[in-house]
């Protein structure tokens, strides 16, 4: 049983993780609305905003390693 998974090892680190998922999402959500109804500064600039929005989540999801050649199982393992 010691090899299983604990999600409270990485409380801390998921947590971050959900708080940049969340703040993509918001952002994204938010230059989506602009597009449609005028909100001063967000409209002007809502693509540059969802392209943000992008960054954000793209530098949750970053784990600083590269998966060239790797298999799906040996990911997971």
């Amino acid at each position: 049983m010691t090899d299983a998974y604990s999600p409270l090892a990485d409380h801390t680190l998921g947590v971050q993780m959900n708080l940049g998922r969340v703040a993509s999402i918001v952002i994204a959500i938010v230059a989506v609305v602009g597009v449609f109804v005028e909100i001063p500064i967000v409209s002007d600039y809502a693509f540059w905003i969802m392209a943000g929005a992008y960054l954000v989540w793209g530098g949750v999801h970053y784990d600083g390693k590269k998966n060239e050649g790797r298999r799906v199982s040996d990911q997971l393992s």
